[in-house]
């Protein structure tokens, strides 16, 4: 409770808390496993630890079809020729 309070959190049923709950546990045994560990640095929790991987990774941007798909290999000319920038007037004054 003192998580919802802190980051402001609602839930619009019974279900979605219950599911938000076993996530926020979820997320409190990895916070805990790893501050026991001697590492270097700490977790803690923060407005995202209600939150499943895929809505974490649906936040960042992340796009599970892009990488699905095959890379695009575009041909590489044998020889390059310089390009004067400024004669093209692509360089602004300092």
């Amino acid at each position: 409770m003192q998580y919802i309070s802190k980051h402001n959190r609602s839930y619009s049923s019974l279900a979605e808390y219950e599911f938000r709950k076993a996530l926020y546990t979820n997320t409190d045994a990895v916070i805990k496993e790893h501050n026991a560990s001697q590492s270097s640095y700490l977790l803690a929790h923060n407005k995202f630890s209600d939150r499943s991987e895929a809505e974490m990774a649906q936040s960042y941007g992340e796009n599970k079809m892009a990488s699905d798909k095959e890379p695009v290999v575009l041909p590489v000319a044998s020889s390059f020729a310089a390009i004067d920038w400024i004669s093209a007037g692509c360089v602004n004054p300092i």
